[in-house]
């Protein structure tokens, strides 16, 4: 059997494991960068900050859709794509 069909494949069962566990929740998750990002939730923290209004977010994209949002901030969204 192919091992996409069998969940149960030992081929697969790395993928499956959740080996980054919030401290705060228990959560798992199976990707380090995943957690981190999850761990915002708890802390509170947005690390991605407007440069135009200071107004801060937990997620690069919740920023990016704010300042493509923006009408005053058209030049500034050039770096991020297309708006």
């Amino acid at each position: 059997m192919h091992p996409r069909g069998n969940r149960k494949s030992n081929l697969w069962t790395p993928f499956l494991v959740k080996r980054f566990t919030c401290r705060f929740c228990s959560k798992g998750f199976r990707r380090e960068s995943h957690l981190e990002e999850h761990l915002l939730i708890h802390t509170g923290e947005k690390p991605f900050k407007c440069e135009l209004c200071e107004e801060s977010f937990k997620h690069d994209q919740s920023l990016k859709y704010h300042i493509c949002l923006n009408p005053y901030a058209v030049s500034t969204c050039l770096p991020y794509g297309d708006c």
